[in-house]
């Protein structure tokens, strides 16, 4: 896991989260030398009373993928970096 590039990285990401169907575009890739995405719109919303709590747990489960890798998550407001 420690030799994970950033591009692995987000494809893990991909593949463990439902972030709806690839045609809804819901994360628009930013640049590729680090993987920086935006999330272009909250598909989770209407499913929480307050939303807060499931991106809490979901940027603990994207830290808790990298661990023990040389990568790093920066989260913004609806954007995503993974560098090394």
């Amino acid at each position: 896991m420690s030799e994970m590039t950033p591009e692995e990285a987000y494809k893990s990401f991909e593949d463990f989260f439902v972030n709806g169907m690839p045609c809804d575009r819901i994360n628009t890739l930013i640049s590729n030398n680090d993987v920086s995405w935006q999330q272009t719109r909250d598909i989770h919303a209407q499913y929480w009373k307050d939303v807060a709590p499931y991106y809490i747990l979901r940027n603990s489960v994207m830290d808790g993928m990298l661990q023990g890798t040389k990568l790093h998550l920066t989260v913004g407001e609806n954007a995503y970096t993974i560098s090394k």
